[in-house]
């Protein structure tokens, strides 16, 4: 990989070392500091780059690599963004994109809503830990230093009743 991406984990952060396109009939893996070591998280990111069933596939239009991190990841899914960033970064750089393409590319390909505005600040916290080396290569090239991350909080939920409800208004 041409950038560094980390996985924010409660052990600390570990590093995304590479991807590697792999034959699409090899399934996914994912390994330790590129031993054979296959790590826990291997069956769910498997499911997460397959075609059918996975983003990966979906957004780069290859369905199998093997991922390399430099520690092991126990599991969750706080993986999944990071991850899912280093895949478009890694497919950007391959096509030859410009700075600012690569980052609209992420804006437009990595977003979310939740309800939890914990979840939403930690979610857009790795998105733009994740998309840095992007951010600071528009800068360099002299784009705008200001961007709005894809993430948001979806506070506007329409509750609906029944009006024989103990608590409902009438």
């Amino acid at each position: 990989m041409r950038v560094r991406v980390f996985i924010a984990t409660t052990e600390g952060p570990v590093a995304v070392q590479r991807i590697t396109a792999e034959d699409p009939d090899v399934p996914s893996v994912a390994c330790r500091d590129g031993t054979t070591e296959v790590l826990a998280i291997s069956r769910d990111y498997t499911r997460f780059v397959d075609r059918g069933t996975g983003l990966v596939a979906a957004l780069t239009g290859h369905g199998a690599y093997r991922l390399d991190l430099d520690r092991p990841v126990d599991g969750g899914r706080s993986w999944q963004l990071p991850v899912l960033l280093a895949h478009l970064l890694e497919a950007a750089a391959e096509t030859s994109l410009g700075a600012l393409d690569t980052l609209e590319w992420l804006r437009f390909s990595v977003s979310g809503i939740d309800v939890h505005p914990v979840a939403v600040h930690l979610a857009r916290a790795a998105w733009v830990l994740a998309a840095q080396p992007a951010i600071l290569a528009a800068v360099e090239a002299g784009f705008a230093s200001s961007i709005t991350v894809p993430i948001y909080l979806g506070d506007a939920l329409q509750l609906r009743f029944r009006t024989g409800d103990m608590f409902a208004e009438h």
